[in-house]
């Protein structure tokens, strides 16, 4: 079957995208902290690393994330419920952080950023802060 398309069936290329946005739109296999072991949900924890800030925008058919890791400071001790002030970016842009939850697993922490805890580990890109190095705190 050849014509001016070059061989190809009339549609195809529309296919191609519905299928790409379709499976992109599914939870990654390895989500979350430490993408297998179920996470911790300790009510504090002490932050010993430095944090990275990751901020996810919903294009509705996709989201994206960015990572910011440079000079964010945050309180030492941090329990769900908390609110602090996180600088960020070269050019500084301030966002006001309320801790809605903290996945714990294997020494890493997300404290991921809302107005209400969630009841499961996130299965999507979502505003968090991500701590390479933390523990639980009674």
């Amino acid at each position: 079957m050849s014509g001016r398309d070059g061989g190809r069936r009339p549609g195809t290329g529309r296919a191609v995208l519905i299928l790409a946005a379709l499976l992109a739109s599914l939870p990654a296999a390895a989500s979350g902290p430490g993408s297998g072991a179920q996470p911790e949900r300790p009510a504090a924890v002490r932050v010993q690393g430095p944090p990275v800030l990751q901020l996810c925008r919903d294009w509705l058919m996709w989201e994206s994330c960015r990572h910011y890791g440079r000079g964010i400071a945050i309180p030492d001790v941090i329990r769900v419920g908390d609110t602090f002030i996180v600088a960020f970016a070269s050019n500084v842009k301030r966002i006001r952080f309320t801790v809605a939850d903290i996945l714990y697993t294997g020494g890493e922490c997300h404290l991921i950023r809302g107005s209400a805890p969630r009841v499961t580990p996130p299965d999507r890109a979502m505003d968090m802060l991500i701590v390479r190095d933390c523990v639980p705190v009674e």
